[in-house]
């Protein structure tokens, strides 16, 4: 069963009729029953004893507690009431913000009564004991740094479980220091142990010599000035018989190497547990407010300087309180304190500073669950407090809470609008929160951007891939958790120039100009600046330049357009560059009879197809046709001649000379091709024969005899 902390229908104030026989029940008990090594210390002094009766039912406006006058720095109001607070300047206050890590691992269990300290050196918040659900007392040791916690619990060297110690951060020892605490719930069982936290480590320093009676609920804080120049701990309390509270009013200094020292001046508060003190750097005062004495709830303010306590009670403190803390915060350069219970035995949640000036109640715009036995810390940036659980008899929370000006985030861009592939900027316009800022650009599109930063602008650069309408956010977390955003901004975006490219011929030459041809056909943001890469080292503007390769290859032309925002679109696509073509002409016979058909060839070397040609037979005739067939009608000597054109607009020609031989004459002659002589032998051997003929005939023909 989980054992609640000290009810808070134990601190209501006593009739007169009870006062009486309460006086008397002390001083019996107390007597009789007093924890063993020493009683709660008295008025001052460093031998414990009895505190006298009247201390224990004194109210928190007796006279009993009245200043010293001589020692007093002003006037002081001890009245029991109070009075209205002094209301702050309508000015801008910080509000208590849920910077709750919700991750599983990432936040100590619930629990109340852990005691925690901002180490400047390891950068982070030290979380210790407690009671927690499940295990109370309990020892886990917990680190608070970049909005989230984390468990470094070792407990083979970790210190005993306890409830209600007193911790802070040691300057001297660049230590957090730990002090006793309660072994059990109702702190009837307390500890003095003495502990150091370093590096993630705990020591036991308990053999620097003696220290203060073993307690639980002292209050400790750390103060630089030359009279203590150490962690100055005050009071706190054991249970005794019946469960009464027994409460010291003893002031120590932890010395480092030489230990505690007992530097309890002959003046100052009653006893005391549960009292909120912290050191304020701006005035250079340990300041305690309220606590429990016996079952009164105090409400006296009392600030510890040059060694000496000093009651600095204003007309307008705080309604006592006990089971709250307080811690000094840089960027208000004030003490604030938090809810507690207060002097009507109800749990409270409102917010005070203290400063030069006295006591002023905030109001923020927010705060925790009403609670006590809780503890303020500084976050790991030593800039802003936050707090951790506690309990007020119905919850045990286990959340944390900063109190700052929560973050504020809004958007702005580098243009109203932009086209696909432009580069926008857009800038986070940050305030308050606490430094760091870790970011998250949400751009519409599906795409995120990362930045952190500690000025009031961070950005970050994106481009869209497509057009559209697209909804941007920004999302920021600041270092103890706090987050803020700017959602839902509506940003333009259009498409971009858009060319093609191409050249006139297709193909080209070398030593012949190519016309280099671009088409728009998207527009972006005119006008429109184009840059032509010929892939030959050499290059060109503007929309339809010329170039001449020197050179025969393939080449790689690229057109990048930009428009007037730089948004560019680059195309590009091969060129051949082929020889300057040559040419030589065949036939099948340069020496055709006449009539007789001859075919004619055109050989190209290089050049650009396709090619045209243009023959002339050297007759006034002529061909269109790559591999012509002509005859020749007449004998002669002909030129014939060819021109050859390719695509890439080179001409190149060639001829041949083509002789056609007359009818062959000799000393015979000659008919058809034949000599004169063999068509005259011919012509003989026909008369003969047919002269032969006729004489065979007429023989036929002859009577006979």
């Amino acid at each position: 069963m989980r054992r609640e902390p000290l009810h808070p229908l134990a601190f209501r104030r006593p009739t007169r009729v009870r006062v009486a026989v309460l006086v008397a029940l002390v001083a019996l008990v107390a007597v009789l029953v007093a924890p063993s090594g020493g009683v709660p210390n008295a008025v001052g002094g460093s031998s414990p004893g009895l505190a006298p009766a009247h201390a224990a039912v004194t109210s928190a406006s007796s006279a009993a507690q009245a200043p010293v006058e001589t020692a007093a720095p002003a006037p002081t109001s001890l009245a029991s009431d109070p009075g209205p607070a002094i209301k702050g300047p309508p000015a801008p206050q910080p509000t208590w913000v849920n910077v709750t890590n919700t991750t599983a691992g990432h936040e100590p269990p619930a629990a109340w009564g852990s005691a925690s300290a901002y180490d400047p050196v390891d950068n982070e918040t030290v979380y210790f004991g407690g009671c927690a659900t499940g295990s109370c007392p309990d020892n886990q040791t917990w680190v608070y740094a970049n909005g989230s916690w984390s468990n470094i619990t070792d407990h083979k060297d970790d210190p005993p479980k306890t409830v209600y110690s007193s911790m802070d951060y040691d300057a001297n020892m660049h230590a957090v220091l730990l002090f006793g605490g309660c072994l059990d719930t109702n702190c009837s069982d307390v500890t003095n142990d003495t502990w150091t936290f370093v590096n993630g480590t705990w020591t036991n320093v308990s053999y620097f010599g003696p220290g203060p009676a073993a307690r639980g609920r002292a209050s400790m804080a750390f103060d630089p000035q030359t009279e203590e120049n150490g962690s100055v701990l005050f009071g706190g309390c054991v249970s005794g018989y019946l469960g009464f509270l027994f409460c010291f009013n003893d002031t120590w200094v932890w010395e480092g190497d030489g230990g505690w020292v007992n530097l309890t001046p002959t003046f100052g508060p009653g006893p005391l547990g549960f009292a909120q003190m912290a050191y304020d750097p701006a005035t250079g005062d340990v300041v305690l407010f309220g606590g429990v004495e016996l079952f009164i709830i105090d409400s006296y303010t009392w600030e510890l300087y040059s060694g000496q306590w000093w009651n600095v009670t204003g007309t307008a403190s705080p309604q006592g309180r006990a089971y709250g803390s307080m811690i000094y915060d840089p960027g208000l350069t004030s003490l604030v304190m938090f809810g507690g219970l207060n002097a009507s035995a109800e749990y409270a949640n409102d917010t005070w500073v203290f400063a030069a000036t006295g006591w002023t109640e905030q109001k923020p715009s927010s705060s925790p669950e009403v609670r006590g036995s809780y503890d303020l810390a500084l976050d790991a940036t030593g800039t802003t407090p936050i707090l951790e659980g506690g309990n007020n008899n119905a919850v045990t929370f286990g959340d944390t809470w900063a109190y700052e000006f929560a973050p504020t985030v809004s958007l702005t861009y580098s243009v109203s609008s932009a086209e696909v592939t432009e580069k926008v900027t857009f800038h986070a316009m940050l305030g308050h929160g606490t430094v760091p800022y870790d970011l998250t650009f949400e751009f519409g599109d599906g795409s995120d951007a990362y930045a952190t930063g500690s000025s009031t602008e961070v950005s970050a650069d994106h481009t869209f891939d497509s057009a559209g309408t697209f909804l941007v956010s920004v999302f920021v977390t600041d270092a103890v958790g706090a987050g803020s955003s700017a959602t839902g901004y509506s940003f333009a975006v259009t498409a971009g120039p858009s060319v093609t490219a191409a050249s006139r011929p297709s193909a080209g030459d070398v030593g012949l100009p190519v016309e280099f041809l671009s088409t728009i056909v998207l527009n972006g943001t005119l006008p429109l600046n184009f840059t032509w890469d010929f892939g030959d080292h050499t290059s060109a503007y503007g929309q339809g330049p010329t170039h001449s390769y020197a050179a025969a290859g393939v080449y790689t032309v690229k057109l990048k357009a930009k428009d007037s925002v730089n948004v560019t679109d680059t195309v590009s696509f091969s060129l051949t560059i082929a020889p300057f073509p040559t040419l030589a002409v065949a036939a099948t016979s340069t020496s055709p009879a006449q009539g007789a058909i001859t075919t004619f060839f055109a050989n190209v070397t290089g050049g650009s197809g396709p090619f045209s040609y243009s023959w002339r037979f050297g007759d006034h005739t002529g061909s269109a046709l790559p591999v012509p067939q002509h005859p020749f009608a007449g004998p002669g000597t002909y030129t014939v001649k060819v021109w050859v054109n390719d695509s890439a607009g080179a001409s190149t020609n060639a001829s041949i000379s083509v002789t056609v031989p007359s009818p062959a004459t000799s000393a015979w002659g000659s008919v058809s091709g034949a000599p004169l002589w063999f068509w005259a032998g011919i012509g003989v051997l026909a008369v003969v024969g047919l002269l032969g003929s006729v004489v065979m005939v007429r023989r036929g023909r002859l009577p006979k005899p």
